[in-house]
């Protein structure tokens, strides 16, 4: 399931219409980006809950994130082709802000400080494992007696 759809993107770039193959970037090229997104959103937040995001409230926080790091890229894609006019405001000047402000949710929610509600943390076994705590080995500490 993909947190954000291209006519969400579309609207939150300002292009005013719909992607398709006539398009630059074309639809098939903003399919990508919402896959790679994702797949970095899935990677990042992984880290710390397990994935996919679900509930509501956090699909919500989680959506955003990801509309404002693809538009930045779309419009990366658009304003290469399309030469500022001078006097017209950059549009792509305030999306680098909010794509900015949408990193900053993403390692907020990897560091607790913006926990997703509801959804289940990972545990620090997840991680890295010892042989000694898997098989319940109680350590024998011994003094005087070389044990290295």
């Amino acid at each position: 399931m993909a947190y954000a759809t291209k006519a969400q993107i579309a609207s939150e770039a300002k292009i005013g219409r719909e992607f398709g193959s006539d398009t630059l970037p074309t639809a098939d090229k903003v399919d990508e980006i919402i896959a790679e997104v994702e797949a970095m959103i899935d990677a990042a937040i992984g880290r710390k809950y397990t994935v996919p995001v679900t509930g509501a409230a956090n699909l919500l926080i989680v959506r955003s994130i990801s509309i404002a790091l693809c538009v930045e890229r779309v419009r990366a894609i658009m304003d290469a082709s399309e030469p500022i006019e001078e006097g017209k405001p950059d549009p792509s000047k305030n999306q680098k802000m909010i794509a900015k402000d949408a990193r900053g949710r993403l390692a907020a929610i990897v560091s607790g400080e913006l926990p997703l509600a509801g959804m289940g943390l990972l545990s620090s076994s997840d991680g890295i494992r010892s042989y000694a705590v898997s098989n319940r080995i109680e350590p024998v500490l011994r003094r005087g007696v070389d044990q290295w």
